[in-house]
């Protein structure tokens, strides 16, 4: 992914719309600044970081919204309050947690519980972050909420 620059060189064969004779051509920039990232991203999808053992360290507005928690309500609390008894008690979900811990990444739907009890579906990548070490120091979640199609398909069936 690259940022795109518009630069105008005078003297150029095409007109500008200010009037000026000059040419317009995109220059990228493969340095990608992970900041500028981040702040692309928590603008459309539902962003939640874990510490490798799946205690909560932060989430963004969007994932608060859908899920309709304050971050002082989650903060510290572990990654199962999302999950039903079920999952939460399965040898599949420490699984889970250990293969993110081992570095794996993650991207599927998921069914998680809101606030309120109620079942959101959800498209998400859950991604280690590692160190200069190789060691798994974050778990960093994206996610895009699909409730509304997941209803749909299941009132087709």
């Amino acid at each position: 992914m690259a940022f795109l620059s518009w630069l105008f060189e005078p003297a150029a064969p095409s007109v500008s719309f200010a009037g000026g004779a000059g040419q317009t051509r995109f220059v990228t920039d493969d340095r990608l600044r992970p900041a500028d990232l981040l702040s692309s991203l928590d603008i459309s999808m539902a962003r939640i970081d874990f510490k490798p053992d799946g205690a909560i360290i932060a989430a963004n507005d969007n994932f608060l919204q859908l899920f309709g928690y304050t971050l002082e309500e989650i903060r510290g609390k572990h990654h199962s309050m999302f999950v039903d008894d079920k999952t939460r008690e399965s040898n599949e979900y420490a699984a889970f947690w250990q293969k993110l811990r081992d570095g794996e990444h993650f991207t599927a739907p998921f069914a998680r519980l809101g606030k309120d009890g109620r079942e959101i579906y959800i498209v998400g990548t859950y991604s280690p972050v590692v160190d200069e070490n190789g060691r798994v120091i974050r778990v960093v979640k994206f996610a895009i909420d699909v409730s509304e199609r997941e209803k749909r398909v299941k009132s087709l069936a």
